[in-house]
């Protein structure tokens, strides 16, 4: 839970708070509803909005708006409140549930939050990207999550996605090539750093990690 005591912020009411994985896998077998939050009291009643509000100088009435719940849930996810962003994003959904950036936010908010089920933030990844299937911020989250489930082809499918969609982190590149080199595709982690060089700023891992292509490819030829 993304809180801290010197803001002076109120924490949100008890049933908002995110229980383990295991209690909610629990509570998911027992089959007890979800708990629903009264997010148009809280906002009102709570100053942690207030704050982010302030500093966004939007006042916490304007909260009313949808647009500005979006804008203050993206200057959440900037900070890596994700909590806080869900609740933000939950109010806007109930206001705007067709809004495609609202889903691509809420898909955000789950798959960087440590509270959430792996299948819950892939259905989310999922279904932002049916509305938007160019959203590489989804795109990268969505291979990111099945690379730590070990599955590994559908991971590689989606990092190529988004490198196709233009992105340009140098980061997610190396993240591509290192699942494709446990994938024993070497030789295709190594085009995809080589035909991007000239744009790579960390020389030493782009050094490092075609050396261990190479040797890869080269133990491959050797079998």
């Amino acid at each position: 839970m993304d809180t801290h005591e010197s803001d002076g912020v109120d924490p949100p009411p008890r049933e908002a708070l995110p229980k383990s994985r295991l209690e909610r896998r629990d509570a998911k077998a027992r089959g007890e509803p979800k708990p629903r939050v009264d997010f148009g009291t809280w906002i009102r009643t709570s100053r942690r909005f207030d704050v982010y509000a302030m500093a966004e100088e939007v006042h916490v009435d304007d909260l009313a708006d949808p647009s500005n719940l979006l804008r203050l849930a993206r200057r959440q996810l900037e900070l890596l409140f994700t909590e806080w962003a869900l609740d933000t994003l939950r109010l806007y959904r109930e206001m705007r549930p067709e809004c495609s950036e609202g889903a691509a936010l809420m898909a955000e908010a789950l798959a960087k939050n440590p509270a959430t089920m792996p299948d819950e933030a892939e259905a989310a990844l999922r279904d932002a990207l049916r509305r938007d299937p160019r959203r590489r911020v989804c795109l990268v989250e969505l291979a990111r999550l099945l690379s730590e489930a070990d599955r590994l082809g559908e991971s590689m499918e989606f990092y190529q996605r988004a490198i196709d969609a233009g992105e340009w982190d140098e980061t997610v590149w190396f993240e591509a090539a290192k699942v494709m080199m446990r994938a024993g595709e070497a030789q295709r982690a190594d085009k995809l750093l080589r035909d991007r060089e000239d744009r790579i700023e960390d020389r030493a891992l782009l050094v490092e990690t075609l050396a261990e292509c190479r040797r890869m490819n080269d133990a491959r030829k050797n079998e």
